[in-house]
């Protein structure tokens, strides 16, 4: 089973390359470019909110805070002259704090009083990065930040770009799944299942939540990183709610709890809009409409639906009732 496991971890990787190679043979547009890169940049955030929230069982609302700390990070040592791939350490170190600081409150909060909690430290990081001018450009940003660069190569154009996005997808995807599947996997879908009687089984509850928040911060600050280089340029408006919204509603439409289903969720809500553009001014609420419709009738995610072990509607909507709300 091991041996199967691997092998399709390695042919994921395999099938991610090769799909790079055939997209940069055919497409030589920057808008296509430009789309793959959103899908990378969001896959990884998703995948560290699935820690949290989709193995934990621990609301999480204030991604876009650690991905604005991430890319400010990245930004401003960039801007100073780091080497964007250097500048990846401490965008991790200072992630890893974030999560010890996030993951010691919810030892005591559940449920909408989590949410608010992380709602409010992503909006005190936003208007910090909109009042500390002198840091973070304010209101009008960061611009010019350096793009990546390798033994002398600068990888300048969105071709360039999204090869680096994919190989640290493949890499985060891959140490994604294997945390999963191993012991301290099992150890958060515990504290999600069963958090009562979890101690009984010898496991640390306070260090799987703060180990859990801090893989989710980590994850999310290096998405935060590879956004700040998309474009080249940050401001304090890209992180609002709106986009913790997005990233959570990722996660919950591809289904929780593995790497495949926040693949799907990002792949659905980044490409989705796109191709209701002809919609004009409807095109957004046709988007929620139909959004809304696919959570109410396949409330444990799409990839629920093919996956060996299926959960019921009703199992599906209990599961988010706890995560959301909290136990009853």
């Amino acid at each position: 089973m091991n041996k199967m496991q691997s092998a399709k971890r390695y042919g994921t990787a395999i099938g991610s390359i090769a799909l790079y190679l055939l997209i940069s043979a055919l497409y030589k547009g920057e808008y296509i470019y430009t789309v793959l890169q959103q899908i990378c940049c969001f896959f990884v955030a998703v995948m560290g909110i699935n820690f949290i929230t989709g193995m934990t069982g621990q609301p999480m609302m204030g991604a876009a805070g650690v991905l604005a700390i991430g890319a400010y990070t990245t930004g401003i040592l960039s801007s100073y002259g780091w080497n964007p791939f250097w500048a990846l350490i401490p965008v991790i170190l200072i992630s890893a704090l974030i999560g010890v600081g996030l993951g010691y409150p919810s030892l005591r909060l559940s449920g909408v009083y989590l949410s608010f909690t992380t709602i409010a430290f992503s909006e005190i990081v936003r208007i910090f990065a909109t009042n500390l001018t002198g840091l973070t450009g304010g209101a009008t940003g960061i611009k010019n930040i350096p793009t990546y660069r390798l033994f002398g190569y600068m990888f300048a154009s969105s071709k360039d770009k999204l090869l680096v996005y994919v190989v640290l997808c493949i890499i985060l995807a891959l140490l994604a799944d294997r945390i999963i599947h191993s012991q301290w996997g099992r150890s958060l879908l515990a504290v999600r299942d069963n958090i009562d009687t979890v101690p009984a089984c010898g496991i640390n509850v306070t260090y799987v939540k703060v180990i859990a928040f801090c893989l989710c911060t980590v994850y999310c600050g290096i998405a935060g990183s590879m956004y700040a280089h998309m474009n080249n340029y940050i401001n304090s408006l890209t992180f609002t709610q709106t986009m913790s919204i997005k990233v959570l509603s990722m996660l919950v439409l591809g289904g929780m709890g593995s790497v495949a289903g926040c693949f799907v969720g990002t792949v659905l809500i980044v490409i989705f809009p796109e191709m209701l553009r002809f919609l004009g001014q409807y095109y957004e609420l046709v988007y929620t409409i139909i959004m809304m419709l696919v959570i109410i009738f396949l409330p444990g995610g799409l990839v629920n639906v093919f996956g060996s072990k299926k959960l019921s509607r009703k199992e599906s909507w209990k599961r988010l009732r706890d995560i959301f709300i909290g136990r009853t």
